[in-house]
């Protein structure tokens, strides 16, 4: 699979300047990281793979749904805006991805897709930060394999937008949607969600009050 998800770099300064007091954080620890945090001083950045000053063609239409906690395992990486660090960083966990089939032997999994979720966000004067997790659902934490991470998720609302088509187009144009209708975010976690197969669909989750 190709890359689907490159950060909306253009909101970062906005939200540095409303978050300019936000000490950094990270829950990563022992193999887990935890996202909660205070939403008040927690934004988060979109994705865009795409030239924005094209029309968008997505009409946005979503499901409100709450979901239980979720067990994510996967591979992780913290990156941040700086000289474009994050496009090469989301780059080249699909490519991992794709070249290793990480996730097909994980135990426990929950079903047959790829989560790639996006957390621990923290913009300040210091710079703009988060952590991208790309891995598989899974029932419980009790097996995770050596080099790979757990990510818990707790009980969250989330909005629900089908995507469908050629998603490296399509998903992006999502996110800009999502930010064109303001909708009440919690800037906590957010998700996509890809089926392995046929590969032309898939859903973004966005956490709302």
């Amino acid at each position: 699979m190709s890359l689907n998800t490159l950060l909306l770099a253009q909101k970062a300064k906005n939200i540095g300047d409303r978050s300019s007091n936000t000490e950094p954080s990270s829950n990563t620890e022992n193999n887990s990281i935890s996202p909660e945090k205070d939403a008040r001083n927690s934004k988060s950045i979109t994705s865009l793979s795409q030239n924005t000053d094209e029309p968008l063609m997505i009409s946005l239409e979503y499901t409100v749904k709450q979901a239980e906690r979720i067990y994510l395992v996967g591979i992780s990486v913290e990156t941040s805006l700086e000289n474009d660090r994050h496009l090469n960083d989301i780059r080249s966990l699909w490519e991992r991805q794709a070249r290793e089939n990480l996730f097909g032997d994980i135990p426990n999994d929950a079903d047959n897709q790829i989560y790639i979720a996006y957390t621990d966000y923290n913009f300040g004067n210091n710079g703009s930060s988060f952590t991208v997790v790309m891995g598989r659902r899974v029932t419980n934490l009790d097996s995770i394999p050596a080099g790979f991470i757990s990510l818990t998720i707790p009980e969250a609302r989330y909005a629900v937008i089908e995507v469908s088509g050629n998603l490296e187009e399509n998903v992006p144009r999502t996110w800009i949607e999502i930010e064109e209708k303001k909708l009440s975010r919690t800037y906590t976690t957010d998700l996509e969600v890809y089926d392995i197969s046929p590969g032309d669909r898939a859903e973004v989750w966005v956490a709302i009050d």
